[in-house]
């Protein structure tokens, strides 16, 4: 069973909510009215919100490292993993998706401005099943779903590169499966993937691009769990930071500095109390991360009458926006996302190992809001 930090979770809640209000700013159709309220908070909600998705990242690759066994994971298992994993992703976001169709297909958001839905194909719908509606060149139907394709696309490079060692030990009779031969791979493709392939225009719709942050969640869960040797993770923040001399990217920031505060709450904030807000907050992120574009479409295209020229009362429905998409959150977490959640965890989907003995499921851990 992997360990439960209230503290990172919290974090997540919190991230969630940034975008959330990121996504506000950038889709609302008053939001240049509610700038003269509150300039300062919606100039940086805009231009510096998205960022917050490298927290994701970070504790997306401390989550499967957590996960990753001591025992080597076969195809077998990895394929029934993954699975899980899939079904984790899909069934709340096929939710969504149903919803958000509905009411695109409805009256109830005619003219709204922008729209929700640019345009709409049976095939980007099924490219959507499978996370692959950028890579197919379809865009996303809603917004921030981006990153579960992501977020998929390093699941299945860590399981093939799990078993692929697994396999290979299998056949040389040594243990390949191990973090120190892992790290070993991932170490150069998180340093390339910094230094090159994410500053690549238009290459942010492959995991490639955000291998760095990835890596470096997964060498700080190695390196706590004393599977790795400290300097290796040293090293890699060392070149991580000196790739800001050729470029300063903020993202690449927010990516070290949720690294560290993940660093120093796994070693001394395992304990430390957190608000309960907070953990519901951590609860729900994920299915606010979700729902979040449809109810603040629908919120504010139904308030835009009230809102006229009035700054303040641009302001105000951008909130009620957020509270009601806080809500929806919570109601498709507690009705959906955990029930699923539960329901798959009640499966052996990986029951015995390659040599029959019991072995516990890989990817226990979440790589995105929970």
């Amino acid at each position: 069973m992997h360990e439960r930090f209230a503290l990172l979770d919290a974090m997540k809640g919190i991230a969630a909510c940034i975008i959330v209000g990121h996504h506000l700013c950038e889709y609302s159709p008053s939001s240049d009215v509610a700038d003269r309220f509150a300039p300062s908070l919606l100039y940086g909600l805009y231009n510096y919100g998205l960022f917050a998705v490298h927290l994701f990242l970070v504790f997306g690759g401390f989550g499967l490292a957590m996960a990753m066994p001591e025992h080597p994971t076969f195809f077998r298992q990895a394929f029934f993993v993954f699975a899980k994993r899939y079904l984790r992703l899909f069934v709340p976001y096929s939710v969504m998706l149903v919803m958000l169709l509905i009411v695109y297909w409805s009256n109830l958001c005619d003219g709204m401005n922008p729209p929700l839905i640019d345009s709409f194909s049976w095939s980007q719908l099924l490219a959507h099943a499978f996370f692959l509606q950028d890579v197919l060149g379809y865009g996303n139907l809603s917004a921030g779903t981006w990153y579960l394709c992501i977020d998929i696309q390093f699941v299945l490079l860590f399981l093939l590169m799990q078993a692929s060692l697994a396999t290979v030990g299998k056949i040389t009779k040594k243990n390949l499966s191990s973090a120190t031969i892992m790290s070993t791979l991932l170490f150069p493709l998180g340093m390339v993937s910094i230094w090159v392939w994410s500053r690549i225009p238009g290459q942010d719709i492959f995991v490639f691009y955000f291998l760095g942050s990835l890596v470096l969640g997964s060498l700080v869960a190695w390196e706590w769990k004393r599977r790795i040797a400290s300097w290796i993770l040293f090293l890699y923040a060392f070149g991580m930071a000196s790739s800001l001399v050729v470029e300063v990217r903020p993202r690449v920031l927010v990516a070290m500095g949720s690294a560290l505060i993940l660093y120093l709450v796994v070693r001394y904030g395992r304990n430390m109390w957190v608000p309960v807000p907070f953990l519901w907050l951590g609860k729900i992120s994920y299915s606010l991360f979700l729902i979040h574009y449809l109810v603040n479409g629908v919120v504010l295209h139904e308030l835009t009458p009230w809102i006229g020229e009035s700054p303040m009362r641009a302001f105000t429905a951008m909130i009620l926006a957020f509270l009601v998409s806080l809500l929806a959150g919570g109601m498709l977490h507690f009705m959906i996302e955990a029930p699923c959640h539960r329901w798959l965890m009640s499966f052996a989907w990986n029951s015995t190992a390659e040599n029959g003995r019991p072995k516990n499921a890989v990817g226990g851990c979440d790589s995105l809001p929970h």
